[in-house]
């Protein structure tokens, strides 16, 4: 089952995939996900990353580099 991540705090201990790992600086709201083997930034997670529609974004990305996580909407009621 896919973890909630509530906030950047969250985010940042999410052990790291296959092929990456996360970047997080919880005190500035954004942070990359990194290719393990060349060590470079694959996506920026920008402050809108919890916001609107960008969650639903944000979950499917990053299941999508192989990260069991579901990002919550701080939108919702």
């Amino acid at each position: 089952m896919a973890k909630l991540i509530k906030g950047w705090a969250d985010l940042a201990k999410v052990e790291p995939s296959d092929k990456y790992y996360l970047d997080i600086t919880p005190e500035n709201g954004n942070g990359w996900v990194m290719n393990k083997e060349t060590g470079k930034s694959e996506r920026y997670l920008s402050t809108h990353t919890f916001y609107g529609l960008n969650h639903e974004i944000s979950t499917k990305k990053l299941q999508e580099y192989g990260f069991d996580v579901v990002i919550e909407n701080w939108d919702a009621d």
